[in-house]
This record gives C-alpha cells, sequence and structure tokens, in this order.
C-alpha cells in the first residue's frame, strides 16, 4: 500500500486482515516480503463513527510500540468522503522485529474506549542486523531528530579541535513533552553515559508548555580514542529505549597534548552521571515503625521533582491493598519546591489494617497512564511476639525512581 492518490498501489501483505470499523490506509512499508530489523509503519487511520482516534499502537510477540496521530493529512477528508474527519490523523511507528516470524497487530482507541484491532500481517525478522539496513535506519533517524527534539550545545565550541576528553554541555528538549530519562555517547562498541536533567532557568522561557523545559540541561566527557572518528548522541526515553539524535566527526589525540578543560564553575556536571531523583517523599506519621499496631495511620507528603507526575498513591500489605488519599493540600510543601506544580496538593495519608504477624508495608505510585511502581518500603512490627520498646524514630525521607 502507497499515499492516496496513486494508481497502482501495492499489494496487502498475505495474510492480512483489515477491520471494518476504521478507514486505514498505510503508506510505510511498501515491501512486506522483506525481513528486517527496523519496520516503519506509516500512515493514517480515522474511525467511520464515534468518537476521534487518541492513541495508535502496534503489538508484536508481546511488546508495544507506542505512536501518536502527529501528522496532519488534508486529503484524508476528500478521499474518504467524510467532511469532518480529523486533519491530524497521520502516524508513524517504528518496531523492532526480533528474529524470526511474528503476527504484527495494529491496534487504535479513542479517549474512554478499549483498544480495538484495525489492520495485522505476518512480519518477518533477520538472525543478524546487516550493515545496510543500520546506516539507513542511523540515517532516516538522524534526519528526523531535529524535528522532535529541539538542542543546543553550549560546547564544543569546535567539534573538529583534537583533544583527549571531548566535553560536552548543552541542552535538549522533546517537542512532543515527553521526559527525556538520560544521555549518551557511543563511538563504534563504546559507550559513555552523561549527565541529564541540570537545571536551565533559561529554557522554560523558550518553551513554556514544556514543564520538562526546566530539567533540561545535560554534560558528557567523553575520552576519544586517537586519530579520527564519529560520535553519536543518544537520548534515553521513558521506555528504556536510546535514540540517536546527533552524530558529528570527531578528532582524539594523547592525553599529554593539549586539550580542553572542564569549563569553570561546571565542574560539578561531570562528577556524577546519576540522574536526578524523580520524586521527594517524606512520611509524617507513624513516628515509631517498630512499635506493633493493629491499625496503623501513615501520612505524608510526595512531590514529583523529575518526570510525569504522579497522579495515584496505594498502600500494599501482602495481598491487600489499601486506598490512599492523595492530593492533600501541602502550603509549606508547595514554598520548599517553587515552581513544582505538584507540590501544593503532594499530602496524602493511608489508614492500613496489620494483621497480628506483621508484614511488609509497600507504598506504590503510578503516572497517568503508567504502572505501579514501589515508592517506600517497610517492615511492620509482630505483634504477637512484641516486646515493649522505647523511645521514638525520626521522620523518613526518601527519594526512589517512580
Amino acid at each position: 500500500m502507497q499515499s492516496v492518490g496513486e494508481s497502482k498501489p501495492s499489494p496487502p501483505p498475505r495474510n492480512a486482515q483489515f477491520s471494518k470499523k476504521f478507514h486505514f490506509w498505510l503508506d510505510e512499508p511498501t515491501d512486506w516480503s522483506q525481513s528486517v530489523r527496523h519496520l516503519r509503519l506509516s500512515g493514517w487511520c480515522v474511525a467511520k463513527s464515534g468518537p476521534p482516534l487518541t492513541g495508535i499502537r502496534a503489538r508484536l510477540r508481546g511488546r508495544t510500540f507506542e505512536g501518536q496521530f502527529d501528522r496532519e493529512r488534508l486529503e484524508v477528508a476528500a478521499y474518504t468522503g467524510v467532511p469532518d474527519a480529523p486533519r491530524w490523523c497521520g502516524f508513524t511507528i517504528d518496531v523492532e522485529v526480533p528474529f524470526g516470524k511474528g503476527r504484527l497487530e495494529l491496534q487504535v482507541a479513542s479517549p474512554h474506549g478499549p483498544w480495538q484491532k484495525i489492520f495485522a500481517a505476518d512480519v518477518r525478522g533477520p538472525l543478524f542486523l546487516e550493515a545496510e539496513e543500520h546506516k539507513r535506519y542511523l540515517e532516516r533517524v538522524l534526519a528526523e531528530a531535529p524535528g522532535r527534539y529541539h538542542f543546543w550545545f553550549d560546547r564544543p565550541a569546535h567539534w573538529e579541535e583534537p583533544t583527549s576528553i571531548l566535553y560536552i554541555i548543552g541542552w535538549c528538549v522533546d517537542r512532543r513533552g515527553e521526559w527525556i530519562h538520560g544521555i549518551r555517547a557511543r563511538i563504534g562498541s563504546q559507550k559513555f553515559e552523561g549527565k541529564f536533567g541540570i537545571p536551565r532557568t533559561d529554557i522554560p522561557e523558550m518553551h513554556p508548555e514544556l514543564p520538562a523545559a526546566a530539567r533540561s540541561g545535560f554534560a558528557l566527557a567523553i575520552p576519544l580514542p586517537r586519530g579520527s572518528s564519529k560520535i553519536f548522541l543518544e537520548l534515553k526515553s521513558a521506555d528504556r529505549k536510546w535514540h540517536p539524535f546527533f552524530s558529528h566527526p570527531v578528532v582524539g589525540e594523547k592525553e599529554t597534548d593539549h586539550g580542553e578543560s572542564i569549563p569553570a564553575g561546571e565542574e560539578d556536571h561531570f562528577l556524577s552521571t546519576s540522574r536526578p531523583a524523580p520524586f521527594a517523599f517524606w512520611c509524617d506519621q507513624p513516628l515509631d515503625w517498630e512499635k506493633p499496631a493493629h491499625h496503623l495511620h501513615i501520612s505524608g507528603w510526595c512531590v514529583t521533582t523529575y518526570g510525569e507526575p504522579i497522579m495515584e498513591l496505594r498502600a500494599r500489605l501482602g495481598r491487600h491493598i489499601f486506598p490512599v488519599r492523595y492530593g492533600i493540600p501541602r502550603p509549606e510543601i508547595a514554598l520548599a519546591f517553587e515552581g513544582q506544580l505538584s507540590a501544593l496538593r503532594s499530602g496524602f495519608s493511608a489508614e492500613v489494617t496489620v494483621p497480628r504477624c506483621g508484614g511488609k508495608f509497600v507504598l506504590e505510585g503510578r503516572s497517568r497512564n503508567g504502572v505501579w511502581k514501589q515508592i517506600f518500603s517497610r517492615r511492620l512490627g509482630n505483634r504477637i511476639f512484641a516486646r515493649k520498646r522505647a523511645g521514638t524514630l525520626a521522620p523518613i525521607s526518601h527519594c526512589h525512581e517512580l
């Protein structure tokens, strides 16, 4: 299948399935018989009835590849005969095909509806990725990167200048509004992880619509091999995949030769490659976690400091799930975390029933459409063999990844 209006579209793949509930077209791939590792699905889709579609994804052998309706297709309304067809109905999904044969499904969803299958076909991945396919993939991804990412390099001023260690400082935001979770450099098979999430007070003025702009800075220190080579910079998304976005030739020299030094006042950026803490957490109650209790009142606050904001909290004790009231106003926390929109309503409280044998208490949270992840855990006291204890414990503050 090729673009709308062509007189001789390519034949659909063998054993393909199409849903009759949707107007659907695929521009890519044009040849379904090829065995490829990187498969691009590009086209458009419009529901024949009901609310407009807002979600699209591909499924292959247990893996999900998310897409977006982020491409304007003005010709669709005339082609389908639906005057009010959504203009932004075009999509592109990149699928990584594992070795062997698999059944690919393309699914769509409306704002509050379930996922529905619109297309299915057999695909096949190669045992080894061919060099030519990898080259074409890199060229395509790097050419499209400026359309998705807005980035800038404060240094180096001259990429071709020979040096033993290349110091890179800059900033980057995802135009889609998604958070970036890491940065690394790659030279050949060597990978060098950098630091992402450095505060940049100047970028929110440029991108006030992107919450991630305030923590969009990055820094890398890369020891270069002697001679000429090519460096690739890659960004890590929420699904832990690395996406190339920039490449440039570089020249390495011996360590004894003159090289660029760390800029004054920016040394801390290169001391650690750890990511910023995703959130800050504090527990006000109970004061003594060791004291056995049948009914336990737990309260505190939790603020998202980097990444998608927390939308829900829950408590878990063994197989029992306890609801947590989240969103209690905490004005003092909003003052402490100025600029964090979630800080004002960051308070939480829960009532937990503890069995006589105690158990492991777990506080979990999730962002919108995310999975539940552990924030904090604590072993609760055994009331059967409890002994009297004196004193109290100080409140606990923890930072964990969400």
